[in-house]
């Protein structure tokens, strides 16, 4: 909210980008946590209902193709959301690239 009263701007809260379900690690801290664990598709993490990279992939594809719906006439989207949904858009718009922060926003104008 603070960025759409500062800009003016139409706000939208969109649940496909929601952050990743952690499933039995939600709410712990981060010190209870190893993060580079949770980046790796295994039985182990499917047991603890984490969400996998599959899904949030399929989410980001999702609100792509739903976006000239939302915003028919729009010319300059700002999407918010979580790092890991961040990289799912980048993954779909250049697959084999890794981005700096600021590569990705000229991918983001390019691409919209």
């Amino acid at each position: 909210m603070i960025i759409s009263n500062k800009i003016g701007a139409l706000l939208l809260f969109e649940p496909l980008l929601r952050e990743r379900g952690l499933g039995k690690l939600e709410n712990q801290t981060k010190e209870n946590r190893d993060w580079a664990q949770l980046n790796i598709e295994n039985e182990e993490n499917l047991t603890l209902g984490i969400e996998s990279l599959a899904s949030i992939h399929e989410r980001a594809k999702i609100f792509l193709e739903k976006l000239p719906q939302l915003f028919p006439s729009a010319q300059n989207i700002l999407i918010v959301s979580h790092n890991g949904m961040i990289n799912q858009f980048q993954k779909i718009w250049e697959p084999t690239h890794e981005f700096t922060p600021f590569e990705f926003l000229t991918i983001l104008e390019k691409n919209l």
